[in-house]
């Protein structure tokens, strides 16, 4: 069924190019700010979500003078739409809230690059929601898994993890890099057959097989390991309030848990790791048996041949529960869009014959976008308009520019006038323009029928339909 505002949304765009032309100083386009989180939460969900800092983000700009002309604009559509059909449009509400959305969601958990579009802007937040490369800087703590695989989750197992070394997790790494397959996370929000992920793991329902996803690594690199003791990375996050571990009905079936969340390169990659070690036992067993001599044998006592034993089987490390004493690793990564740091950490782990938790995540780049260079700061935003003013003017005005002269979105200098020196050349070539339509062209869209009007809002409708909406969100 068409959404009733989408002839809104056209309404506002046609206006705002109009009102560009007259007025160049109405601000709309892409930015970044910088995601933060909370030091010590008390309960999980005490993080910073990323609509949280959408809502602080549209709270400061409603109120603000930067985009009060971008505003009066949604609000003139807004009454030209009540007054041709008696009621104001369903939908978000633009006579009181600018027009904004974000490029890519972050974990709770998770800091750093967060996407912003204003305005119009929000029509080329698809690119970076399913057209570029994100680097993240990542630390994982060995020994432990949980149902999320990070520490906002419950402790579903604990493993093993004194043969995990530095030259161990970079020769693993080396298997990740290039174009793979990767199995997105069980416990996800994603819905088979009409039900989340984690609903079935939780109920300890047979879990759906999900079909794995293309991705990419460009860079893997690992940035720090650190042995045990020599961090305080723990496994669940400090003064939680929720119980940690998770219930018993989802212990027993942990192993099938995680299990089922494997991508087939890890699974072949452990597989092969495994076999390779037990041809390592089995050529020394046979240098041992061949130093036997004259009746010797090794055998248990009942007269049976001795059982090798696996890692497995092996008693699990727990001289410190709490993580502090299992080694830890900071790697940077740089995927495409549609790839799960979580889901990589968690199966770097298990192809390393352990297991782990994410324990922290930040997004340090996102296409053009890096912290350091032209992202917003939090404590900006916060300072107030006089602070975050200015730089959200400079870096809309700069991708705007990026933009055109990448030829990816014809953008109208008249956009970003205000910070460049031809505004007298954009006025004279909008004048041009207008210069150029001819006499009839004015009668004819004059003298329209108001059935002709309405055939064309229902063109426009469809028309529009077939594009990504990121609104508010």
């Amino acid at each position: 069924m068409k959404k009733p505002y989408y002839y809104l949304e056209r309404v506002i765009t046609s206006r705002l190019t109009m009102a560009r032309a007259n007025s160049p100083h109405i601000l709309q386009g892409v930015f970044a700010i910088n995601k933060p989180t909370i030091e010590k939460p008390k309960d999980p969900m005490d993080h910073m979500s990323s609509q949280k800092v959408l809502d602080e983000v549209s709270a400061q700009f409603d109120r603000s003078k930067t985009f009060q002309p971008l505003l009066e604009e949604q609000q003139r559509s807004v009454r030209d739409w009540k007054r041709q059909n008696g009621r104001r449009p369903k939908g978000p509400n633009r006579a009181k809230k600018v027009k904004i959305g974000h490029g890519g969601t972050l974990d709770p958990l998770a800091t750093g690059i967060l996407v912003v579009g204003i305005g119009n802007g929000t029509k080329s937040l698809s690119k970076f929601l399913g057209g570029c490369f994100k680097t993240y800087e990542a630390t994982v703590l060995f020994g432990a898994a949980s149902d999320s695989f990070d520490v906002c989750g419950k402790i579903l197992k604990r493993g093993h993890y004194s043969h995990i070394t530095k030259e161990l997790i970079e020769k693993t790494l080396d298997v990740y890099r290039g174009k793979h397959m990767q199995k997105p996370p069980i416990f996800s929000a994603i819905k088979v057959n009409g039900k989340k992920m984690y609903e079935y793991a939780r109920e300890g329902k047979e879990i759906p097989d999900l079909d794995e996803r293309p991705v990419e690594i460009s860079e893997l690199e690992l940035l720090e390991f650190m042995p045990g003791g020599t961090h305080g990375q723990k496994y669940i996050l400090e003064n939680a309030s929720a119980e940690p571990e998770a219930p018993e009905e989802m212990k027993a079936n942990a192993d099938n848990l995680i299990e089922a969340s494997l991508s087939k390169i890890t699974k072949e990659y452990r597989d092969a790791r495994r076999a390779e070690s037990s041809k390592t036992d089995d050529a020394a067993e046979s240098g041992d048996l061949k130093r036997k001599r004259d009746g010797e044998e090794d055998q248990t006592s009942t007269g049976e041949p001795p059982i090798k034993k696996t890692r497995a089987d092996e008693p699990t490390e727990t001289t410190a529960t709490d993580g502090t004493q299992a080694p830890a690793a900071r790697i940077r990564i740089t995927a495409s869009s549609g790839f799960y740091v979580r889901s990589f950490l968690h199966e770097l782990a298990i192809a390393m014959d352990s297991i782990a938790v994410m324990t922290a995540l930040k997004r340090t780049k996102q296409a053009n976008f890096e912290l350091g260079k032209n992202v917003l700061e939090w404590e900006e935003l916060k300072a107030g308009e006089e602070v975050w003013g200015p730089k959200v003017q400079q870096y809309i005005g700069e991708w705007m520019r990026s933009e055109e002269e990448s030829g990816e979105v014809q953008v109208k200098p008249t956009q970003w006038a205000k910070w460049d020196s031809r505004g007298e050349k954009v006025e004279a070539k909008f004048a041009e323009q207008k210069s150029e339509r001819r006499p009839s062209q004015e009668r004819e869209r004059r003298s329209r029928s108001p059935e002709k009007k309405r055939e064309e809002q229902k063109t426009a409708r469809q028309e529009l339909d077939d594009d990504d909406d990121f609104g508010d969100m």
